[in-house]
């Protein structure tokens, strides 16, 4: 992703319900945890992520799915 308010795409069937999320210590990486695959994504926490889309059309700010799901 290089630019500010890029949008993350996740794979139909993947929903609210099934991830975790979490953020490296460093605060770079955006942590997500869907079963046993994780998706580590570089620069989320400073804003280079700005919605996280999933297939149902459901469309969300970082923030919003931080407050929405399970911190691991």
């Amino acid at each position: 992703m290089s630019g500010a308010g890029d949008t993350l795409r996740l794979a139909a069937g993947v929903t609210l319900d099934h991830l975790a999320l979490a953020h490296s210590h460093d605060g770079q990486y955006l942590l997500i945890y869907c079963g046993e695959e994780l998706l580590a994504i570089y620069g989320a926490m400073g804003g280079n992520v700005a919605t996280i889309e999933f297939a149902d059309g459901g469309c969300y700010s970082v923030e919003e799915v931080l407050g929405l799901v399970a911190a691991v």
